[in-house]
C-alpha cells in the first residue's frame, strides 16, 4: 500500500489534468430561436409548415445560446435543414 500511495502522489497533477476541458474546434448544425420549442409532457416540439399545413414535430433539443441578442437552441435531431418553422 505504501508504494502504490507514493505513485498516486507523484502523478496525482497528471491525473486530473486528464479531466480538464480541451476547446476542439467548431461545428455546424441547425439552431432556432429559443420561443419556437415547445414542452409537452417532457418533450420537446417544434411548428413546421409542410405541404401547406402545420405540424408539430418530435426534437431532440441540445446547447442554448445567444446571437444576435436573441436565445436560440440547437437542435441536435428531428429538424433538418430549410424545413420551415413555424413561430409562435
Amino acid at each position: 500500500l505504501p508504494r502504490r500511495w507514493e505513485w498516486i502522489q507523484t502523478h496525482l497533477e497528471h491525473l486530473v489534468a486528464a479531466g480538464a476541458e480541451v476547446p476542439v474546434g467548431e461545428r455546424q448544425g441547425i439552431a432556432v430561436p429559443a420561443v419556437a420549442v415547445a414542452t409537452r409532457s417532457g418533450i420537446d416540439f417544434i411548428t413546421v409548415a409542410t405541404e401547406g399545413k402545420q405540424a408539430a414535430r418530435a426534437v431532440v433539443t441540445g446547447e442554448k445560446f445567444t446571437a444576435d441578442g436573441k436565445q436560440m437552441v440547437e437542435i441536435l435531431t428531428g429538424l433538418a435543414a430549410g424545413d420551415l418553422v413555424v413561430m409562435p
